[in-house]
């Protein structure tokens, strides 16, 4: 019993002991309580004029080696500062000292303490030792220092310490194995498990150094930090606390939880702050399935925007996109890019001068340059996985496309429709469809084509027609309005036009329905139906065949008294008056009739040399803010009657100006008509706009009934709030008329 009781007696001691000497608040001796003191002590030692030892009690004599003193107070009389323990012996010859028991030390500038439990001192070299668990306090800077071993000198300027290091400034504090802490420099210099806390972040690594003045935390080794809603390893990283920026570099990952993204890199500069990471190097990045890579990567974890200036790609399932330069945001997933290129494991490709998409939306859009190829038959997919075979892929090229995607249940993605535009040419097999518009329907496995449809079946047969349609599977389809077939052979042009073309490419073979017409050199042959064989370029009528004969002859007047004089003069009248306005907005007039003086009617038809920037409509597609200036060539045909005239103007076509790049932007900004009565808009920032070779972002300035607002507000009346965008100098103002329900 009474050995139980001396057992938890003496636990209780050694924790109290613990408590008082390493965490309690100590508040430091004065030197003047020192002092104090030592006057009350029995024994007074002088060991030359080195130091005064003030003692209870003094075991031995000045010819004893050594002596040794109790309840001991030591005044370095050379040295700035005092010892103080319970028991203290002093070499006679060298006048070294060890002092054990409650151990404190003062410097008389009041600037350090230490706390221990034993403590030597070397004359010769002025260290102090202490093999057992030591604190140092600065009162100047409020530094505290930890270890199980400490090195030191009299002076202090550098502190050694081995074994369970604590050190703590202010909210900073860092742990490690062993430590060197420079007094004038402010520095420690930390290795082993070092872990360092405070404010927020939390880092470790196998060594740092810590420059209190600057606030830089310099970590080398298996670095890990935490904090600011992020986390980062490297090989080697700059903390600088005061610009809250973290400069990593020898490779690791990255994470920001709150987005769920994650990533590997070389090297990277981590904006604490803004929560902003730029990556130098090559990258990597995962996001909800999503896999970008690349190099110099600009991160912006508030809104999600991963901007890349160089070649990068985004691979999400078996489909991979990217570019030379772009964006793709981790929020709503939306991908940019500049000389896209779209790829599938599966052998489709799309190429464009930019692109941009959503496979959330299952919808991308392609500008410029269109050059792709796509499966057909894509309900299949999920069944068989076998990779895209050229000669049964539908191959397409465009000024514009936009491709729609289906989604397996293995989440696989296929490219299920197409709807192209300007200068469109659909190629199957040995089937070339060229027009203005077509739509793929990989699905369906079926092909449409509209506006100036024209047919290549081989380089001497083509047809034309205002709308075209086949079906992939069975190679059949169909044409019609407008429908001709040109077809030039060795002794001359034969034109045939009907209503309607019923074509087979397997048989090659076309059905010509309906007002069937076919002209050699001027003679004609009309019927209800016709067949044509493409490859033998062989026509046989049907039902109700009429052939009007035309004969040759040198004699050219007859010919020419075909053509009447009114015709004549008219054509060349408007031949000589007609002109191409200058172009200024999104459409030039280029009519279709003008009447001559003479009362005579001449139908024009408009060609152009690149319908994607003017087409023969008079419909202006001018490149994006910064891009180049073109020149298109217009070619007008004039006819009446017999009589025909071309004519053609060099139009020149600027890009867009900053006003219509602005009207633009602000087609993107939405904002409902009618709301709930008190429900709160929240009103963009900003608006993107994609110009030449990259995506402004233009501030947006809100205001309501012409007053300022920020951007979240209350309605609870109908009200006109007005967006203001702003660059270079110009302004655009668009206004939203609000309902209250």
């Amino acid at each position: 019993m009474w050995k139980k009781l001396i057992y938890v007696l003496l636990a209780l001691f050694v924790g109290y002991f613990i408590y008082v000497i390493f965490y309690k608040t100590i508040t430091p001796p004065n030197p003047t309580d020192m002092e104090e003191k030592a006057k009350t002590k029995k024994v007074v030692y002088y060991l030359k004029d080195d130091a005064i030892i003030y003692a209870d009690e003094q075991i031995g004599t000045p010819e004893d080696k050594e002596i040794t003193f109790k309840n001991v107070i030591v005044d370095l009389l050379k040295k700035d500062i005092m010892i103080s323990g319970n028991e203290g012996v002093v070499d006679t010859q060298t006048q070294d000292m060890q002092l054990k028991g409650k151990v404190v030390g003062k410097t008389k500038d009041n600037k350090w303490n230490l706390f221990t439990e034993e403590v030597s001192y070397k004359k010769e070299t002025d260290k102090l030792t202490s093999s057992t668990r030591s604190k140092a306090v600065n009162n100047e800077d409020k530094t505290t220092i930890f270890g199980d071993k400490l090195e030191t000198t009299t002076t202090f300027k550098e502190i050694i310490l081995t074994g369970n290091i604590d050190f703590q400034k202010d909210k900073a504090k860092i742990t490690s194995n062993s430590a060197i802490y420079y007094t004038d420099l402010k520095k420690v210099d930390a290795k082993g498990n070092v872990h360092y806390v405070g404010d927020g972040s939390d880092l470790k690594a196998n060594a740092a150094v810590y420059e209190m003045i600057t606030e830089v935390l310099t970590a080398d080794g298996s670095v890990h930090y935490i904090g600011n809603g992020s986390e980062i390893t490297a090989g080697h990283a700059v903390y600088d606390m005061k610009a809250e920026i973290v400069n990593a570099t020898g490779g690791g990952y990255f994470k920001y939880p709150g987005n769920n993204v994650d990533g590997v890199y070389k090297d990277g500069i981590y904006n604490l702050k803004a929560q902003i990471l730029d990556t130098n190097s090559a990258f990597t990045m995962n996001n909800d399935g999503y896999i970008i890579n690349g190099n110099s990567l600009h991160y912006v974890v508030g809104t999600g925007d991963a901007t890349v200036n160089s070649n990068f790609t985004v691979r999400k399932e078996n489909m991979v996109v990217g570019g030379t330069s772009g964006t793709a945001n981790t929020k709503t997933k939306n991908i940019f890019s500049n000389r896209m290129v779209m790829t599938s494991d599966q052998g489709d490709i799309i190429t464009s001068n930019t692109g941009e998409g959503n496979f959330e939306k299952r919808e991308f859009r392609f500008d410029g340059n269109i050059d792709g190829k796509i499966r057909g038959n894509v309900k299949d997919f999920a069944k068989s996985k076998e990779r895209l075979v050229d000669t049964n892929a539908i191959f397409f090229k465009g000024d514009n496309a936009k491709m729609y995607f289906l989604v397996h249940e293995d989440n696989k993605y296929s490219m299920t429709r197409g709807e192209i535009k300007s200068n469109v040419n659909v190629r199957y097999k040995d089937l070339n469809a060229f027009s203005q518009y077509s739509e793929i329907d990989a699905g369906k496995n079926v092909v449409l084509a509209r506006d100036n449809v024209r047919l290549r079946f081989r380089e001497s047969t083509q047809m034309t027609a205002n709308y075209f349609y086949i079906d992939l599977n069975t190679e059949k389809g169909y044409a019609q309005t407008n429908v001709k077939i040109i077809n030039n052979i060795s002794s001359g042009k034969v034109d045939i036009s009907a209503d309607k073309a019923i074509i087979d490419n397997k048989t090659r073979k076309i059905d010509l329905v309906g007002n069937v017409v076919t002209y050699k050199d001027k003679t004609r042959i009309s019927s209800n139906k016709a067949s044509y064989e493409i490859d033998k370029k062989i026509l046989q009528n049907e039902q109700n065949i009429k052939v009007d004969y035309y004969l040759k002859t040198n004699d050219t007047t007859q010919n020419d008294k075909k053509t009447e004089k009114k015709d004549t003069d008219a054509v060349d009248e408007i031949y000589n008056n007609l002109s191409v306005e200058e172009v200024r907005g999104g459409r030039i007039n280029l009519p279709k009739t003008l009447e001559a003086s003479n009362k005579t009617p001449v139908s024009i038809k408009w060609e152009s040399s690149n319908s994607g920037i003017l087409d023969r409509s008079g419909r202006v597609n001018k490149e994006y803010y910064g891009g180049k200036s073109s020149t298109v060539t217009l070619t007008a045909e004039l006819t009446s009657g017999n009589a025909k005239r071309m004519k053609t103007f060099n139009v020149g076509v600027p890009s867009e100006n900053i006003e219509e790049m602005l009207g633009r932007a602000g087609t993107k900004i939405y904002i409902p008509n009618a709301i709930q009565a008190g429900k709160e808009i929240d009103l963009p920032e900003t608006a993107k706009v994609n110009v030449y070779g990259k995506i402004l972002e233009i501030p947006i300035e809100w205001t309501k009934n012409e007053s300022a607002v920020n951007n979240s507000i209350q309605i609870y009346e109908d009200t006109q709030i007005a967006a203001v965008l702003k660059f270079n100098g110009r302004t655009y103002k668009k206004t939203y008329n609000i309902k209250v329900k």
